[in-house]
């Protein structure tokens, strides 16, 4: 055998061995990864979720000490039961973010997804509602 062959069997086993190595490496890590990914995934998903409350929260306070300066306390009654509605979400999505932080099975492939409820005046087709403007930016109405 000349070594020109030789170096050719050579060359085409060292590739079949790195071929197997890394066949084997993608079997054993790709499961780690696929449950990363997934894991991840609904880390920034409750995280997301989690951002959007607190920002609705926000918004319910400003509320509620513009209808306590105005004297509406029904109103500011409402903000605060909000408010208090959206902590026991919040607090529900930090637990949910830890236990999946943690790894519990169960909360791997769940995604929480709670319902938050804004009261106001009007409903979605009104013309106070349409356009970019949000509820605080509006101008009040003129009492005739």
């Amino acid at each position: 055998m000349d070594s020109a062959t030789a170096a050719r069997y050579t060359t085409t086993v060292a590739l079949l061995l790195a071929a197997s190595f890394i066949a084997l490496a993608w079997i054993k890590l790709r499961p780690w990864w696929i449950h990363s990914s997934t894991r991840q995934k609904a880390l920034d998903e409750i995280n997301e979720e989690y951002e959007l409350l607190r920002l609705a929260r926000k918004d319910i306070i400003y509320h509620y000490h513009w209808a306590l300066s105005r004297h509406e306390d029904r109103e500011a009654d409402v903000h605060e039961e909000q408010v208090l509605e959206i902590d026991k979400k919040l607090d529900q999505c930090r637990a949910h973010y830890r236990a999946v932080e943690r790894g519990e099975p169960s909360q791997l492939h769940e995604t929480l997804r709670l319902p938050v409820t804004v009261y106001g005046k009007g409903t979605p087709g009104d013309d106070l509602t349409a356009g970019d403007v949000s509820a605080r930016m509006r101008q009040p109405s003129k009492a005739s």
